[in-house]
């Protein structure tokens, strides 16, 4: 039921001094009420990530930048092997990345 209900349950037709430390108090260290408690979802964990079997089998790609004004690093890294390769560009538009790495 929680704290908030039952404190309004028992405000209704009790008082005293405390009685919401009281009853805070009570829920927390009732052991129904923790063994039934709804818990959040648990967020769920990505996929895994595959493993290569031979070169050019999983790449990541990133764009690093601007490190000066319209000066941009993009990265490519080969999981199998582990070799990256750096490529300067000046501008972070699809067509300009294409060309690299097609």
């Amino acid at each position: 039921m929680g704290i908030d209900k039952t404190y309004f349950i028992l405000k209704e037709r009790f008082c005293w001094d405390g009685m919401y430390s009281d009853t805070v108090n009570y829920v927390t260290s009732c052991i129904s009420c923790c063994q039934y408690k709804r818990k959040p979802p648990q967020k769920q964990a990505y996929g895994q990530t595959p493993i290569p079997t031979k070169p050019g089998d999983f790449i990541s790609i990133d764009i690093v930048g601007p490190i000066r004004p319209n000066n941009y690093v993009l990265t490519v890294l080969d999981h199998f092997s582990k070799h990256a390769e750096l490529f300067p560009i000046s501008n972070i538009q699809a067509p300009t990345i294409a060309r690299i790495i097609i």
